[in-house]
């Protein structure tokens, strides 16, 4: 497929070639079937560009770049500035691309930059339905197609800004991380079984410390020092029935 002139496209199975302006009047003419578009410049030379064009603000977002970075990603020699797709029905996509175009607050960021150029509303839309086809494999064919034919470079909508280029570093972050978090998490849960090891050798430790211990009768519990290294036991509640079977509690002392 080549993307030079609209007979080009055409040759390729793409209808439509609409007017946005008319179209944002009126969308019937779009197909109510998923498929592919592309948005066409009919001007031989490259278009004037605005510092604030009308898309739309979606969640506060400034859809605008500057008008240097426009012009320098300008591709020449072709007629598509921005190829799409719709895999629920080209008419839904369709339509929030063209109220994103009218100022509006409608989540279409893909394709922004069209709406810097100058009579935005000159450019023309055409579609292809893909009925039988998935329409990003199709999408992903045509703009591989486009860059092999345009030496790697993309069409000007299709460019990434310095936003999309943050989300996209952010996204890398983020995924550059889960094998870190997976292994902190693992070292925390081997943290967890060693500290549940150590209290079963702590239990078992004190269990022959206590069988090693002679039991006394007492009202309270209370702090003892026992032989032969005298070290300071902090005696605890010990268990309801003695060793010699008493209902009282008791405490201890070393022998």
């Amino acid at each position: 497929m080549k993307f030079n002139t609209i007979d080009d496209l055409k040759a390729s199975g793409f209808e439509g070639f609409i007017p946005v302006a008319q179209l944002q009047t009126d969308s019937t003419a779009i197909p109510r079937t998923a498929g592919v578009y592309m948005v066409v410049y009919t001007g031989e030379n490259i278009p004037e560009f605005l510092p604030c064009g009308t898309g739309g603000f979606f969640k506060g977002k400034d859809p605008n770049v500057s008008i240097t970075e426009l012009e320098t990603n300008w591709v020449k020699n072709t007629c598509v500035v921005y190829i799409g797709k719709a895999g629920t029905t080209l008419r839904k996509r369709l339509n929030q691309y063209l109220k994103f175009g009218n100022r509006q607050n409608i989540g279409h960021w893909g394709g922004r930059y069209i709406w810097q150029i100058k009579n935005s509303g000159n450019l023309l839309l055409c579609w292809k339905p893909t009925p039988d086809e998935d329409p990003e494999t199709v999408e992903t064919a045509l703009i591989a197609r486009f860059k092999e034919q345009r030496g790697g470079h993309r069409p000007i909508s299709k460019i990434k800004g310095r936003g999309d280029l943050y989300v996209e570093s952010r996204q890398k972050f983020y995924f550059a991380l889960i094998p870190i978090f997976r292994q902190i998490t693992y070292l925390q849960y081997e943290k967890i079984s060693l500290l549940r090891h150590c209290r079963v050798l702590w239990r078992r430790t004190i269990l022959t410390i206590v069988s090693q211990i002679q039991w006394y009768p007492a009202q309270t519990t209370q702090q003892y020092l026992f032989s032969p290294d005298r070290v300071t036991v902090l005696a605890a509640s010990v268990p309801t029935v003695s060793p010699s079977g008493c209902g009282n509690r008791w405490t201890h002392r070393g022998r």
